[in-house]
């Protein structure tokens, strides 16, 4: 699930969450596409929006500190982070299946290890 614009109206007028302008474009930004590889559920999505609400009120939030920039920059590091576990976990994988005397397909490894 992700944010929308509608979502956050039925927060608005549901759970009576003040979200003005500034705070719904920082939401939609942050929110508007599931993170990759997994995905929100409702109650995750309402909760971490409830969170920067609360932040967001009692000023330890400062929107206009954030930049669009810095967002991506954000969005990129976790993105990295992700990759590189993966690719441990691939390369624990491929060290299993070597211990067991099957051999992954030279073309898997060549693509996603171009390492030894």
């Amino acid at each position: 699930m992700i944010a929308t614009k509608k979502y956050l109206d039925e927060l608005r007028q549901t759970a009576r969450m003040n979200i003005d302008a500034n705070l719904e474009t920082y939401i939609l930004a942050e929110f508007g596409e599931e993170p990759f590889p997994h995905t929100w559920s409702n109650q995750d999505l309402f909760e971490q929006i409830r969170k920067l609400v609360i932040a967001y009120e009692s000023g330890k939030l400062q929107l206009d500190k954030i930049t669009p920039i810095e967002q991506l920059a954000r969005k990129y590091e976790a993105l990295k982070a992700q990759y590189i576990d993966l690719i441990y976990e691939l390369v624990g994988l491929v060290e299993t299946l070597k211990r067991h005397g099957i051999h992954a397909p030279d073309t898997a490894c060549n693509k996603y290890l171009p390492f030894d």
